[in-house]
């Protein structure tokens, strides 16, 4: 291919004048390529030409059509899952910070903190559902009931609360489970937490109190965010 020396100004190159084994690797930057629209994303035709995907609306889902079609942002239909988080808590945790069981909400600074979850949802208008399940026992009457509350981010009052009563020592209970679904009300980040006390003594978490190790040490404890489509 012969060379034009180019001393001042700009030469329009050719069609296929600069063939595909004239260009580096890597070479073609981001400033480049030619302006597109802010949300289009860059795919594929029948054809294999390149081609770009519309912009969705806030919340939907990039779906897929199958082979030689391109993707679509499509709106997510109601009561489906969005999204879901979890966190495992596997040791144990024995919490002597007490909890009232009484007419009052409880308080973020009552009980002891055994899990978190941090998520950001996708849309204001969608629901988050939150699950929490603890192994717990108690230390005997002193304990016997176990309060778990759950929090949101610094908030003093917690969104929700269940107890349960139980007196027998080094024995553990049915697993205590509570359950709350709330507005995301909007798509900033936020993270749950649960907390876990008694009005005295000390509530063991994935473990008979007192006893050491127990089922060989499989108790869990699970927290679990869930983000449903409204």
């Amino acid at each position: 291919m012969a060379l034009t020396k180019v001393t001042s100004g700009v030469r329009t190159l050719a069609a296929n004048e600069v063939a595909t084994s004239n260009i580096a690797d890597n070479a073609v930057t981001l400033a480049k390529m030619a302006h597109g629209t802010d949300g289009n994303l860059i795919t594929f035709d029948a054809a294999g030409a390149p081609a770009a995907v519309a912009t969705g609306s806030a919340g939907q889902l990039l779906t897929s059509a199958g082979a030689g079609a391109a993707p679509t942002f499509q709106t997510v239909a109601s009561n489906v899952m969005v999204q879901r988080v979890v966190t495992e808590v596997s040791s144990v945790i024995a919490s002597s910070v007490v909890t009232p069981f009484d007419s009052t909400i409880p308080q973020i600074g009552e009980g002891t903190e055994v899990g978190t979850r941090a998520i950001t949802p996708t849309s204001a208008s969608n629901y988050l559902e939150i699950e929490a399940i603890a192994n717990l026992t108690g230390q005997g009457s002193a304990a016997d009931y176990q309060v778990m509350a759950l929090f949101v981010d610094s908030t003093a009052d917690a969104l929700a609360a269940t107890a349960q009563n139980s007196v027998s020592y080094n024995i553990p209970t049915s697993p205590l489970r509570l359950f709350h679904r709330i507005s995301a009300g909007s798509t900033s980040a936020r993270t749950y937490k649960i907390r876990i006390g008694a009005p005295s003594g000390v509530v063991a978490i994935n473990q008979s109190y007192g006893s050491g190790i127990t089922l060989g040490g499989i108790p869990r404890f699970y927290l679990i965010v869930t983000e449903i489509a409204a």
